[in-house]
């Protein structure tokens, strides 16, 4: 398939193997794509006559990416916390790229001289993502953040939004852990792919109820030595 043309991608409901069974996810996990490169880079069968399937098994890497993307965004597109829809060159899709390699971006965009002329509307729409993030945007972009690893503070003074205000106290409060849980639940976008998020905020829920039940048996225990005392 990859030697007559055929470019991977992260999800192909449409494409079929030999015996009927749809190409899916396929190529989507990193041991299948490291069989695939292995097999091509070993097998005698492959030394000739397969340029095309040796290239097409070939990712764009993140430099690439990089690059890919700043001709997007001077194309007008904006840079969203997590886009499921819009694809790389190579069928991959945008999904986090913002969020994980902004800083790259903006570098990019800052110091290379390609970039020097011609690309005022990157520049712009990379300016304006600094503008501040409403309450919902702070719950999708925090979503993202857990499910790339991020591990819940009380109060965290050093990491910041995308607009580059800082996290603080963001989940500290109990309606905003509210509505992150909800959003998690009921968003039809996190139905997949978002086990890690999920995880974090359930754990993080289990980790304050103990907290608050142990807070409340102090109390009760405090309350009867008190009344102990006066007795006494």
């Amino acid at each position: 398939m990859l030697n007559a043309g055929y470019v991977p991608k992260s999800n192909d409901t449409e494409t079929e193997f030999s015996d009927g069974s749809k190409v899916n996810r396929f190529w989507n996990y990193q041991p299948t794509q490291d069989k695939i490169k292995k097999e091509l880079e070993t097998n005698p069968k492959y030394e000739t006559g397969y340029e095309k399937a040796k290239q097409n098994s070939k990712p764009i890497s993140t430099d690439d990416k990089v690059k890919e993307y700043i001709e997007m965004i001077n194309a007008g597109y904006v840079p969203k916390s997590n886009d499921t829809e819009t694809e790389f060159s190579d069928e991959s899709k945008v999904n986090q790229f913002w969020y994980n390699n902004k800083d790259k971006i903006k570098k990019e965009l800052e110091t290379n001289p390609k970039y020097e002329t011609g690309y005022e509307k990157a520049k712009q729409i990379v300016k304006n993502k600094k503008r501040s993030l409403s309450p919902d945007g702070k719950v999708i972009e925090y979503i993202e953040m857990l499910n790339a690893g991020y591990v819940p503070k009380s109060n965290d003074s050093k990491t910041e939004w995308s607009d580059g205000s800082k996290v603080n106290q963001f989940c500290s409060h109990q309606p905003t852990q509210d509505k992150i849980k909800k959003e998690l639940e009921t968003n039809p976008k996190y139905e997949t792919g978002y086990e890690k998020a999920k995880q974090t905020v359930k754990s993080s829920i289990e980790k304050s109820s103990r907290r608050k039940i142990k807070e409340v048996k102090n109390l009760v225990n405090d309350d009867e030595n008190n009344k102990e005392s006066a007795r006494s």
